[in-house]
């Protein structure tokens, strides 16, 4: 029989005695257990029943003596796959053998698929650790498993646990963790000890075998899955780090599909803002147009009238310096709003002019703001768009500038040619960003600010618009000294000259 096995490439551990088949069984967990009936000192029986109970994924197939025809029904009672009859027939023997693989890959499977169903089936994210800790429990025959999320320096805490609660095995657990997230970004599945890593955390420990699961988003270590065995003797194998490896990438792609949805509903939000912002546009011109068309009546009448009086004058013109800066305000909400137009040839200065306008209710009084911008900075694209980079990078320069009072923060944006580049940069004086975070900006989603203040999309759009118009977006940052965001940008053909300089 042994001679057999080997030639189907099986590996084969041999015992003689229903006591040698208990403990192997106690310590390993086998695909599938031939079992003689008549087994000393006791039936096979008893192995099957304690292969159930002790390795239930193991399949048992009973080998029957002649002329016992009652063992089976005692056999199937306790759990047994199939049997084979004496004399052993190799071909019959080939054949049970690949019916219990089958048997052991298709519940697999299916357990597999029906967990997979359950957390990409629309389950909230909020509900998600429990279940994936429920799941891999089940799946898994963990003794306890523990998700942990990585906060944005990279320390581990525990977003669920289960299974065992022994003292010690939460805190053994989470050193074997922290060990394999220092160990950088992959996202390979690690079997521990068996694929060396965390080998000498086992020692003196309790866990003995561990599944430790990397869960990346973005190429960022967003948390681990830990699966570990204390009171089962029983290591886990390669396959069942691979299903842990296939939950973990599962609930990466279930977390993914929370940020897109919630990015989709932002994004939607804010292009209802800029319909609504157009809208409002429209509606502002249409009576600026009566009070401007009013002033210049006032003042000519005022002239035909020959009436001297300055102060009037004077309110007249102060009126229509006001409704004629409401109506640039207008024009440039509308230039915002274009997000969407088709691609056209505009000047880079004047969006950085709009934006300076339209941030200005942010700036003042935050920050002091110079200028340099030269003239006929042609780029194709949409001006709306690119008015929205600096809009973008001007509210957050204000915003931090607030952390600094009573320091003044001085902030100055330049603009100019080189070569066949357009070279734009914003610079501020403000708190500067820390080390740790400058690599993660243009992360949607990712911000330091209140809920009430940022929804951390703003650079992430403002690198997608960059890109959008063939060019790139880089920042220098010191905390305590200020940020300089530098943006490049395709030229077109057209001639720049002159300088503007606004103080």
């Amino acid at each position: 029989m042994t001679a057999e096995l080997h030639a189907f490439d099986c590996s084969v551990v041999v015992v003689k005695s229903v006591i040698d088949a208990i403990t192997e069984l106690h310590g390993v967990e086998y695909d599938v257990a031939l079992v003689a009936f008549s087994l000393p000192p006791r039936t096979g029986a008893d192995v099957v029943r304690v292969a159930r109970e002790l390795s239930p994924e193991t399949e048992v197939v009973v080998i029957l003596d002649p002329g016992r025809e009652d063992a089976p029904v005692d056999c199937v009672r306790h759990g047994a796959f199939d049997f084979l009859h004496q004399p052993i027939n190799t071909h019959e023997v080939e054949d049970v053998l690949e019916r219990a693989m089958n048997r052991r890959a298709l519940r697999t499977s299916t357990a597999m698929f029906r967990a997979s169903h359950a957390i990409l089936s629309g389950t909230k994210s909020a509900e998600l650790p429990r279940m994936m800790v429920d799941l891999s429990l089940d799946l898994l025959a963990a003794d306890g498993v523990t998700l942990y999320r990585s906060d944005r320096s990279g320390r581990l805490a525990v977003a669920n646990e289960g299974g065992s609660t022994r003292e010690g095995d939460a805190a053994e657990l989470l050193a074997i963790a922290q060990q394999v997230a220092k160990s950088g970004a992959s996202a390979t599945p690690l079997l521990v000890p068996e694929d060396g890593a965390g080998e000498e955390v086992l020692a003196g420990t309790r866990i003995r075998s561990a599944i430790v699961c990397p869960i990346l988003l973005d190429g960022q270590l967003a948390g681990i899955l830990a699966a570990y065995r204390s009171r089962d003797p029983r290591p886990f194998r390669r396959g069942d780090a691979e299903r842990a490896g296939v939950f973990a990438s599962q609930l990466r792609l279930a977390f993914d599909n929370e940020l897109l949805l919630a990015k989709t509903v932002v994004t939607e939000r804010l292009a209802a803002v800029g319909e609504l912002a157009a809208g409002v546009a429209h509606e502002i011109n249409n009576p600026l147009t009566y009070v401007l068309n009013s002033c210049d009546a006032a003042l000519c009448e005022i002239d035909d009238l020959g009436i001297e009086s300055p102060e009037l004058r004077q309110i007249l013109t102060d009126l229509q310096e006001g409704a004629d800066r409401i109506r640039v305000i207008a024009r440039d909400l509308r230039t915002l709003s274009r997000g969407t137009a088709e691609a056209e040839q505009f000047d880079l200065g004047d969006a950085i002019r709009s934006a300076l306008r339209i941030a200005a209710p942010s700036l003042r009084g935050a920050v002091d703001v110079k200028s340099e911008i030269e003239s006929g900075l042609s780029v194709v694209g949409s001006p709306g768009r690119a008015c929205q980079v600096f809009v973008n990078l001007l509210v957050n320069a204000a915003q931090a500038a607030v952390s600094c009072k009573p320091r003044r923060v001085g902030l100055s944006i330049e603009a100019h040619r080189q070569g066949e580049r357009l070279v734009a940069t914003v610079k501020d004086t403000g708190p500067g960003i820390p080390a740790e975070n400058l690599g993660r900006i243009f992360e949607a989603f990712f911000t330091t600010k209140p809920s009430e203040t940022g929804t951390g999309l703003g650079l992430s759009i403002t690198r997608t618009i960059i890109e959008d118009h063939g060019g790139t977006i880089a920042v220098e940052s010191t905390v305590g000294e200020g940020t300089t965001f530098t943006i490049d940008l395709p030229f077109t053909a057209e001639a720049a000259s002159g300088k503007q300089t606004a103080a």
